[in-house]
């Protein structure tokens, strides 16, 4: 059997398209030190830290594919509701937003995407919470059993280093 390079093209950017994405978000401002971040993130849906007493003063969308060029967009006033900045990837690995904080919600997707009724648009778009908390070591906690309320405990915290995170969330952490 004969592929067509238009088959070929074809079946590559749909393996492609379905890649997707970490969006990651930090209290510091440069991307740096404990983050949250939404794990695996489908175009076109948000990811929202669902925090709204705690400043995420950066965020960083995070294994982005280098040979397609994709719309980051970053938001505020709660969730995905008010679209505050966008950037193309560029073919960038890793893209840091830092100018427009505080940052309530990440997407990213193609350019062709029309806004909805609300200014900047992704008020509709499917809204999940970061599934885990990372540090600069590489240690991950796994917050995806976690209840509401136990979340925000954990999301409300000052954390700096793994030994940080109370005792009752060390079951959490993800061995390598």
């Amino acid at each position: 059997m004969k592929l067509s390079l238009s088959t070929v093209l074809v079946a590559a950017a749909c393996v492609h398209s379905a890649a997707a994405v970490n969006i990651a978000f930090y209290t510091s401002g440069n991307c740096a030190n404990a983050y949250f971040v939404c794990v695996n993130q489908s175009r076109d849906s948000c990811c929202d830290p669902f925090i709204d007493d705690v400043r995420y003063n950066s965020m960083e969308f995070q294994q982005l594919g280098t040979s397609q060029n994709v719309q980051l967009r970053s938001y505020d006033r709660g969730g995905c509701s008010r679209r505050t900045a966008t950037s193309a990837s560029n073919g960038r690995r890793t893209v840091c937003f830092v100018r427009e904080p505080p940052y309530t919600g990440g997407g990213y997707g193609g350019f062709n995407l029309k806004r909805n009724a609300v200014e900047g648009g992704g008020a509709d778009a499917e809204c999940i919470r970061p599934q885990e908390l990372g540090f600069p070591d590489g240690t991950k906690f796994n917050l995806t059993s976690l209840s509401d309320v136990d979340y925000a405990k954990i999301a409300k915290l000052s954390l700096e280093i793994p030994s940080d995170v109370p005792e009752q969330f060390q079951q959490l952490k993800i061995t390598s």
